[in-house]
């Protein structure tokens, strides 16, 4: 039953949520507030079949940036904003202003109090900070509300003690301190599929409809927020192309726009000198030892036919009026920074499945159900891997648990010799291939 109900004398309760970032954090409070606002909905019917007249408002602080993987849940009445990427853009002027520090400081602090006394106009009965970090404990402060409680990741003593709890059931003791019944749902992400392809269409990326239409691909993933996350990007091309010549499956990249340049760049510069440019950019002999046999074949194809790189002017995309035969020749389609972020989870959903490293690509897979495979390296599958799909055949993590550096939870590995970032340059081939097959299967 609904904690100390007899203290809230409001017939309409409301909760304020502060989830600021990032995305993959964000998805998987959906987990969290999915089943708050389905145990809230039960306590209403159990309520007004008593005869009281009980209701329940939800609303949230976020990252505006992040606002499409919530607001289609239709759970949140009210939206609140931290815009990190404003905030950033003000505190950059100060490397070339430095006189305007205190200015600009004041302008973000004047902006976020703005919102804050909009939140305490509302006069919440219970505020939840599922995040406890720096940013979200401004709101938790200064934010009234009659019953707090907090996550309290600083100074990450709460990581400490539960290496084995997953960060979805983290959240979610944070509210059963007042909502003792309540248990979190599935991650969830709501798809409007017909708007999505509309706009696609009106947008003339049709290529985009006919991709998701002929099916057979896999979606890839190859980068994270974290360098110490990320496979080497040469990997990921193995992986595409033995998908290609085994078994006749095209690929997707998917990422966001400032990841595109890194991704097109390695591309152009790997085109010009395979073999010492990999040499020069990774100066790795793990790297340089797991790609030779493939280094042996990449270099009697021609690449140009292999990958599309497909240009970011809808001028260009004349090709695809003979699409089909196109698809055909093509192996890999470089998606990067050409979706908006409401349209990954569409092209991720129709795949065969998803290959990636912990990051926000990846919980939107399992958020779908879709079969992963994920790559682990400083990070902890306990608690962040697939939620949904955990302990099925539809999930596969793949981490180096022998390592006596794994799970570090560094951004950056500090090992800088040959046994650089072992973690996820020294990766079995043999045993990926036979995960692929299963996938497949």
């Amino acid at each position: 039953m609904f904690y100390k109900i007899s203290d809230i004398e409001q017939k309409k309760i409301k909760i304020l949520i502060i989830k600021i970032s990032s995305a993959g954090d964000i998805i998987h409070s959906t987990a969290v507030i999915t089943g708050l606002y389905k145990y809230l909905l039960n306590l209403k019917d159990l309520e007004n079949k008593k005869g009281n007249n009980f209701d329940f408002q939800i609303d949230t602080v976020i990252d505006p940036q992040y606002l499409k993987l919530v607001q289609d849940l239709n759970i949140y009445t009210n939206f609140f904003f931290y815009d990190e990427i404003k905030y950033i853009k003000i505190l950059s002027i100060i490397r070339k202003k430095p006189y305007l520090i205190f200015k600009n400081l004041y302008l973000i602090f004047k902006d976020i109090i703005k919102v804050i006394n909009t939140i305490n106009k509302i006069n919440y009965d219970f505020i939840f900070d599922l995040q406890g970090i720096e940013k979200s404990l401004i709101f938790y402060f200064l934010c009234k509300g009659k019953y707090k409680n907090c996550k309290w990741s600083l100074p990450y003593k709460y990581l400490k003690e539960n290496k084995s709890m997953h960060a979805v059931d983290a959240m979610a003791i944070v509210i059963k301190k007042y909502f003792k019944e309540f248990t979190p749902n599935k991650i969830t992400i709501n798809i409007k599929e017909n708007l999505i392809l509309n706009r696609l269409k009106n947008n003339k990326k049709d290529f985009i409809i006919k991709l998701i239409e002929n099916g057979n691909y896999v979606t890839f993933s190859p980068f994270t927020r974290w360098n110490s996350k990320n496979l080497p990007l040469i990997y990921y091309i193995i992986f595409s192309y033995y998908l290609k010549e085994k078994h006749n499956i095209n690929s997707i990249f998917l990422g966001s726009k400032s990841e595109r340049e890194i991704f097109l760049n390695f591309l152009t510069d790997l085109l010009k000198d395979p073999e010492n440019f990999l040499v020069q950019y990774y100066k790795s002999n793990i790297v340089l030892n797991n790609s030779t046999n493939f280094l042996i074949n990449f270099l009697n194809i021609d690449l140009k036919s292999f990958i599309k790189i497909i240009e970011n002017d809808t001028q260009k995309f004349n090709f695809f009026n003979n699409f089909e035969n196109y698809l055909l020749n093509n192996n890999a389609f470089i998606l990067i920074g050409l979706l908006d972020l409401d349209e990954v989870p569409l092209i991720i959903k129709n795949s065969n499945f998803f290959v990636g490293s912990d990051s926000m690509n990846l919980f939107i897979a399992d958020s779908l159900e879709v079969k992963n495979l994920a790559f682990f390296g400083p990070t902890f599958p306990e608690r962040v891997a697939p939620y949904n799909t955990k302990n099925t055949q539809k999930s596969f993590i793949y981490q180096k648990k022998e390592l006596d550096c794994i799970k570090c939870y560094k951004r950056d590995c500090p090992k800088l010799k040959n046994d650089f970032m072992r973690c996820l340059y020294e990766v079995n081939f043999n045993e990926i291939i036979r995960i692929f097959d299963k996938l497949i299967n």
